[in-house]
């Protein structure tokens, strides 16, 4: 998913596979339903991840890692400018 401009606030459940969220502005808020997937965000400037729900967290300039679960997908984010929040539900 590709947006030039704008916020995206949803939920997502994914189940594998390569998956990408990409926005030129704007806020990312995702709230994620039972996921097994490598995440990787890069926010232009702040995230928010519920670590708690990591099983593993890199963080390396801007570039955010974790698992959630397992890695049997892969979910990144990018955004030019704004926020990530990420919440597992």
């Amino acid at each position: 998913m590709t947006s030039s401009t704008g916020k995206f606030d949803g939920n997502l459940e994914l189940t594998g596979g390569n998956n990408k969220i990409k926005s030129s502005t704007g806020d990312i808020k995702i709230n994620l339903i039972n996921p097994d997937l490598k995440l990787i965000a890069e926010p232009s400037t702040s995230i928010y991840i519920d670590e708690q729900d990591l099983k593993s967290v890199t963080l390396k300039d801007r570039k955010n890692e974790g698992v959630l679960n397992s890695d049997d997908g892969t979910l990144e984010i990018i955004t030019s400018t704004g926020d990530v929040t990420i919440e597992v539900k």
